[in-house]
């Protein structure tokens, strides 16, 4: 399905249980019978939350695809912190031996959730993109509205008042 979000339109597949893919985009993605359920839903609500600051993780439940391998990437990607980068080599050595510098590239790059798996935050040991899915402008995009919402906190009001009771 498509939706609109500060980021543009995203198109989202969820299985009904977790979201399983998004592209940048509005791209056909459907390999089987999904229909739109609530946690896509959810899924805009948080992405939208994120780009305006009001969120600095996701609460939603993925299932990407992928061997053995770009699994334990995508889940040493999810462990990089809000605002920050790590270099593709640092990456790599993190995920032991059998590990490559290509096979992590190629895994980073096929990553079929982005941005709720956040590759944006993997970079070139030169500080340079690796490539990204919705294209390098909108990686240095997101990782500049990161690092100016890194040390912002949303509250909401408290001395908010229904017009009613007023």
């Amino acid at each position: 399905m498509v939706y609109d979000t500060a980021l543009g339109q995203i198109t989202m597949v969820s299985d009904g249980k977790a979201i399983v893919a998004l592209r940048y985009g509005a791209v056909g993605l459907s390999n089987g019978d999904f229909h739109e359920d609530g946690r896509l839903y959810d899924a805009i609500a948080e992405i939208n939350q994120y780009c305006f600051g009001q969120r600095k993780q996701f609460d939603l439940p993925l299932d990407p695809y992928g061997s053995a391998f770009e699994l334990k990437v995508y889940k040493k990607i999810q462990e990089i912190p809000y605002g920050k980068t790590v270099k593709l080599s640092e990456l790599t050595a993190s995920l032991g031996k059998a590990a490559t510098l290509e096979k992590t590239k190629e895994a980073v790059l096929g990553n079929p959730i982005p941005i709720l798996i956040p590759c944006h935050r993997v970079i070139s040991d030169e500080g340079k993109s690796l490539g990204y899915p919705g294209g390098t402008p909108l990686q240095k995009k997101i990782l500049q509205m990161e690092r100016a919402n890194m040390n912002r906190t949303f509250v909401a009001p408290t001395d908010y008042k229904d017009p009613e009771d007023i």
